[in-house]
Order: C-alpha cells, then structure tokens, then sequence
C-alpha cells in the first residue's frame, strides 16, 4: 500500500530499451509511531518502474537521489533508514515538506 506519507527516491538509468530506474525506494514515516523514517517498498529495474508509476499514480512525491537510492536498496523491507544515511533522507524530507 502506498500512502500519502510517503516519499519515493528513484535512481533514474535513462536506458531507451528496457527499465528506466535502476532502482527506487519508497520511504514512509509515521511520526506517532515510528521513530525514524522506514523503507516500504524497494525494488530493481522493472521492480523499481512499477513503484514509481504506482507512487505517481496515486500523487506520491518522486525524487531522484540515485546515492541514496543505491544505499538503501541494501537493506531490507521495514527496515529503519541507516544512521549513515538518515540524514540525506531527512533532506528529501524537508524539501518534499514531510516533518515528524
């Protein structure tokens, strides 16, 4: 489920033929229950097309930060955003209007 709390990074490829994102994550944070921002969906190539245009779909905000993208595309579904990377997310965040 994509809610509207939710922000979506992509890597864009740009490739012609084939999947136009390398990779995408979408990033959702609840403020009431969540003490970080957590990853809700992650996926690569067609994977990663299919978030953005269900994101787009349903008005969610994409942005492409590739090098968050590829870090987060480590971790695993419900995971916390990583210390090393919470602070460029927070970023996004801030630029999308998303506060805790």
């Amino acid at each position: 489920m994509v809610s509207i709390d939710q922000s979506l990074l992509g890597g864009f490829s740009g490739g012609a033929k084939g999947p136009s994102y390398r990779g995408a994550v979408a990033i959702g944070y609840d403020a009431a229950e969540d003490h970080a921002p957590r990853i809700e969906a992650l996926g690569a190539y067609f994977s990663a097309d299919e978030i953005v245009a269900i994101a787009r779909s349903h008005g969610v905000p994409v942005v492409e930060q590739s090098a968050i993208v590829d870090g987060l595309l480590e971790c695993g579904l419900g995971d916390y955003i990583p210390n090393e990377l919470f602070r460029a997310v927070a970023a996004v965040f801030r630029v999308l209007g998303i506060t805790g």
